[in-house]
C-alpha cells in the first residue's frame, strides 16, 4: 500500500518541474562537491550538451567554464561546517549550488559556495576589475599569470577566473549573501553566447 503524499509537497514538485523547464535548466545540483561529483557532473553534461547543442565550440565552452565553476568550489569552499545565525547547524562540508540553463541565446552556469567575509570584499575588487578588462587585457593578465605563479598566492585573480572571462567574453555577475558574522554565500555567473 502507497503511503500518502502530502498535497503541499506534490504543489512543490510540480512547482520546481514547472520552474527547470521555465528556466531551461540543464543540470542543478545541491551538495557536497568532491572530486568524485565532479567528474560525474562533467560526464553528464558532456552528455546533456550533445543532445542540447550542435555548435562544438560553445559547447567546449560551457563545459570549460563548468568545470572551473565545479573546481572553485572544491578547492575555495572556507568552510566544512557552520553554525548559522538561527542556530541550526548547517553542514556545509565543501558544498555548493551548481547549475547549468540553456536561453535561447545564451547558456548560463551558475554557482554558490560559502567564503569567509574577510574575503568579499577582495573577491568583488577582483570580479569587477575582470568585468572592466576587455578581451586584449584578458589575455595578457592571463599570460602574465601564468608566468609568475605567485600572484595567486597573493590573492590576485586566480588563473581559473580569468579564463572563464577570456572563453565566455561576457562579464560576471554575482552577489553576496551573508549568512553568519564569519561567512557569506557567494553566488557567480557566466553567460556563454550560442553565436559563435
Amino acid at each position: 500500500m502507497n503511503a500518502s503524499i502530502p498535497k503541499d509537497f506534490l504543489q512543490f514538485v510540480i512547482d520546481f518541474s514547472k520552474l527547470m523547464n521555465d528556466e531551461k535548466i540543464i543540470l542543478s545540483y545541491d551538495g557536497i562537491v568532491s572530486q568524485d561529483i565532479l567528474m560525474a557532473f562533467t560526464t553528464l553534461t558532456e552528455r546533456r550538451l550533445a543532445q542540447n547543442e550542435s555548435n562544438k565550440k560553445v559547447k567546449k565552452i560551457v563545459y570549460h567554464v563548468m568545470v572551473e565553476y565545479l573546481q572553485n568550489i572544491v578547492k575555495h569552499t572556507d568552510s566544512d561546517t557552520i553554525e548559522m545565525d538561527n542556530d541550526q547547524k548547517g553542514h556545509f562540508m565543501k558544498s555548493g549550488i551548481f547549475i547549468v540553463g540553456k536561453k535561447k541565446d545564451h547558456y548560463f552556469v551558475s554557482s554558490g559556495n560559502l567564503i569567509l567575509n574577510s574575503k568579499v570584499e577582495r573577491m568583488a575588487y577582483i570580479l569587477d576589475n575582470l568585468n572592466l578588462m576587455d578581451q586584449d587585457g584578458l589575455n595578457e593578465l592571463y599570460k602574465f599569470t601564468l608566468k609568475d605563479t605567485s600572484i595567486s598566492e597573493r590573492g590576485g585573480a586566480g588563473l581559473g577566473l580569468i579564463d572563464i572571462a577570456r572563453k565566455s567574453e561576457a562579464p560576471f555577475s554575482y552577489y553576496f549573501e551573508k549568512v553568519n558574522e564569519e561567512f557569506s554565500f557567494f553566488i557567480l555567473n557566466t553567460d556563454i553566447s550560442r553565436d559563435r
